[in-house]
C-alpha cells in the first residue's frame, strides 16, 4: 500500500508537541523530524490493520 501525505508544520507540531513527555521549543524541532515521526505513526497504525508492507511518504509544508 502507498500512501502519500502532506500536512502543514503547524498542524505536524500540534499533533507531536502533545505526544513528547520532555519540554522542547517548537523552533527546535525540523520539518524533517516531524517527517520522521509521522511516517512512524502512519506505518504504525498501517500494521495494526494488517498492512505488512507499505511505502509511506510525508510532507511537512510550511
Amino acid at each position: 500500500m502507498d500512501t502519500s501525505i502532506k500536512i502543514k508544520r503547524d498542524e505536524a507540531l500540534k499533533l507531536e508537541l502533545k505526544g513528547l513527555t520532555i519540554d522542547v521549543s517548537p523552533n527546535k524541532i525540523t520539518s524533517e523530524l516531524l517527517e520522521s515521526w509521522i511516517t512512524d505513526r502512519v506505518v504504525e497504525a498501517l500494521e495494526k490493520v494488517g498492512f505488512t508492507e507499505s511505502s509511506v511518504k510525508v510532507k511537512v509544508t510550511e
